[in-house]
């Protein structure tokens, strides 16, 4: 019991990045590139993952988008022309700014 407390605490407290990530994930989508349906799908991945009432299926759908939001913005930097687009609105510095709060909540 105690393991599901601390695991309901650590959701807790990263509220506010999941909602920064789901604001990040609905601005890219807005940017003109390549990647542009593939945040438009996280981004109801990530709609369903905060409606679902499931607890196991809302970690997992949440912690899937996380995976493939890391796996797009890797390809997103060894392409010059959708990186251009990002860093130009701000979105990938917003990126690693978020990341780096995540990380920091589990040290």
């Amino acid at each position: 019991m105690n393991n599901m407390n601390d695991v309901t605490n650590l959701l807790s407290s990263l509220e506010p990045e999941f909602n920064d990530f789901h604001n990040l994930i609905k601005d890219m989508a807005l940017v003109d590139s390549s990647y542009k349906k593939e945040f438009t799908y996280m981004k109801v991945l990530v709609n369903k993952g905060k409606s679902t009432p499931n607890f196991t299926r809302k970690i997992n759908l949440l912690i899937n988008e996380l995976n493939h939001f890391g796996e797009v913005l890797d390809k997103i930097a060894e392409d010059d022309e959708a990186r251009e687009s990002y860093v130009k609105v701000g979105l990938l510095d917003k990126s690693v700014a978020l990341q780096k709060r995540i990380l920091s909540k589990f040290s």
